[in-house]
């Protein structure tokens, strides 16, 4: 492109209003312990010049964002993050990360008390970056670029998903919580299992037909979810129609 140069950063790096591994729903927008990267990658950022752009992996990317989030919850919002991730499968392996102790906790369902401790900041940050599964390069891109003030470019493959069977966007894990059912983020669907239009879903109170039919009408599966509606969900995932 016209003379760009383009700079590769690796910064030595160590679900909007749906919390897709819990099954609950967040009606609000969001905004480490280790040295930060994501500070480092606007310090990086901030001396290119001209038309200069960076190249992350993907999981650096997500990583950078999540962090930068968990940076900017506001204390109420900290403790309904931490809260909800009490709800979560412990066992899967996207949690290994964290700390033996922290993860016997969770297991145990002991209640937290402290939660501004930043031994939760990594549980914070590692479920953020679960919303992030499926979602595209560029909009993973868009939204890490916006927080630079400097274009970054994305790479790397994008994780395999299930389609949503009311909205039809690739948004589900294709291995399904078995402690809760995952909710679409585009539509809020209520995974299930049903497939059939004529099939009534408990969890959703209608059949699937119906919650399509909504979808069509405004966005969501259910009205009175439009208010809780992310206008660039559509934007995030890969529709199972798309050519890719």
């Amino acid at each position: 492109m016209g003379g760009a140069s383009v700079h590769t950063c690796t910064p030595g790096l160590l679900r909007n209003g749906i919390h897709l591994r819990t099954g609950r729903v967040r009606c609000r927008n969001m905004g480490s312990t280790i040295a930060d990267p994501f500070q480092a990658a606007i310090d990086l950022a901030n001396t290119y010049m001209g038309n200069s752009r960076m190249i992350l992996r993907r999981e650096q990317a997500i990583r950078l964002i999540a962090e930068q989030k968990t940076r900017c919850l506001s204390p109420e919002e900290r403790e309904s993050w931490i809260r909800d991730c009490w709800m979560i499968n412990i066992s899967r392996e996207e949690y290994s990360s964290l700390s033996d102790e922290l993860r016997k906790e969770i297991d145990d369902e002991i209640e937290p008390t402290d939660f501004s401790s930043e031994r939760y900041t990594p549980l914070i940050i590692v479920s953020i970056i679960l919303e992030y599964c499926g979602a595209k390069n560029e909009y993973i891109s868009t939204e890490l670029s916006s927080l630079l003030g400097e274009q970054v470019i994305v790479e790397g493959l994008v994780e395999n998903m299930y389609p949503c069977p009311c909205c039809g966007y690739l948004s589900l894990p294709e291995e399904l919580d078995d402690r809760a059912y995952d909710i679409c983020p585009v539509c809020f669907w209520e995974y299930d299992g049903i497939e059939e239009d004529e099939r009534y879903s408990s969890p959703n109170h209608m059949t699937l037909g119906e919650g399509k039919s909504n979808y069509q009408l405004f966005g969501v599966c259910d009205q009175q979810m439009v208010r809780c509606k992310d206008q660039y969900s559509e934007a995030k995932y890969f529709h199972r129609d798309d050519k890719r």
